[in-house]
């Protein structure tokens, strides 16, 4: 099957290469452009080359790419993105409405969707995927400084939750915090600096900056358990990597997070803005060693399962053909009373 997939940058790109790569290996012709395409070059590269399939994956150039489709007849899946950054916008619902098939990655996105008045019937539910050959449980980890680390990634800003997590702190004796995937200088830093030292923690706060790719799985290894605490609702990619590494995680029950953290099977959920509650679903953890253990082994087992890209490849897949693509193995359009019931 040829795919036309419509992507962007930042991570929406690097998630999208992930797919096509992983949807490659199944067999299939993918061609990924990007963002800065118009109508009329989508037209013209379709007319040429006709895709089976149109996959938007960008905000930017989809109604260009819905546009092109629909002049030519070709079935258009639309991802959305609302529940990652930032909710969806007169555009994407749009291009959502008009989509023959929408991809939604999780629970609370498919409820936004039903909301704005995309038909629930049109909808699937992918969720994003995790390198599972390269979070791993398995190598080294730099060595901590205290009984217990906490780890959180993300952007160092307030809608991170990783106040939450410092004022969680007080709460944890003999355990530090390492927040990173930011840059350790700047405003909000300083703010979560200035909050620790307040809280009697300044010395349990580590903000240590950027993380590269490869060094990401070492450092999600070196924790007892990662914390998920954002203010707004995410999918949690973060959650993702950590379970793959066989580490639980504690996260806020908002947006994707309740999707990815099964509570009390691969780590625990928590109601936003509770940093004693918080405080109180770590302890319950790290006072047990073997129910820590347990949720590890089951996050690492359900990340395999569930979130591989080789799975999200094959979910995908199930989209495209409810969105009436030719199937792969005949060449033929599948009609609803063909298709294979959807994991959806």
């Amino acid at each position: 099957m040829r795919i036309a997939m419509i992507t962007d940058g930042g991570a929406v790109g690097k998630d999208s290469a992930a797919l096509a790569a992983a949807l490659t290996q199944l067999g299939h012709d993918v061609v990924v452009h990007h963002d800065q395409d118009t109508t009329a070059w989508f037209t013209d590269r379709w007319r040429t080359t006709r895709p089976a399939v149109v996959h938007i994956r960008s905000r930017l150039a989809g109604a260009a790419a819905v546009t092109a489709a629909a002049d030519l007849a070709i079935p258009v899946v639309h991802s959305v993105r609302a529940a990652e950054d930032a909710p969806a916008g007169t555009v994407e619902r749009d291009i959502a409405r008009s989509a023959d098939r929408v991809i939604a990655s999780c629970a609370a996105e498919l409820t936004e969707l039903v909301i704005g008045k995309v038909p629930r019937n049109r909808i699937s539910v992918v969720p994003y995927g995790v390198d599972v050959d390269h979070f791993t449980p398995d190598g080294d980890h730099p060595p901590i400084g205290r009984r217990h680390r906490l780890v959180a990634v993300g952007d160092l800003t307030p809608g991170t939750g990783f106040a939450t997590a410092v004022a969680a702190l007080a709460g944890l004796p003999n355990t530090e915090l390492v927040i990173a995937g930011a840059q350790p200088h700047g405003k909000h830093a300083d703010e979560l600096r200035n909050y620790a030292a307040g809280r009697g923690v300044f010395d349990r706060l580590h903000i240590s900056g950027p993380v590269e790719e490869d060094a990401l799985p070492s450092l999600l290894r070196s924790a007892h358990i990662v914390l998920a605490t954002p203010w707004r609702p995410r999918f949690g990619i973060t959650a993702l990597e950590a379970a793959a590494c066989g580490v639980p995680v504690i996260a806020n029950n908002t947006g994707g997070l309740t999707d990815t953290v099964v509570d009390h099977v691969t780590g625990l959920l928590v109601s936003p803005h509770r940093p004693r509650a918080l405080a109180t679903a770590v302890r319950k953890l790290l006072t047990n060693p073997v129910r820590l253990e347990q949720y590890g082994a089951a996050a690492r087992d359900r990340a395999t399962s569930r979130y591989s890209w080789h799975q999200i490849a094959i979910d995908t897949l199930n989209a495209y053909r409810h969105a009436g693509a030719p199937d792969a193995a005949t060449g033929l359009s599948l009609h609803p009373t063909q298709m294979v019931k959807s994991r959806s």
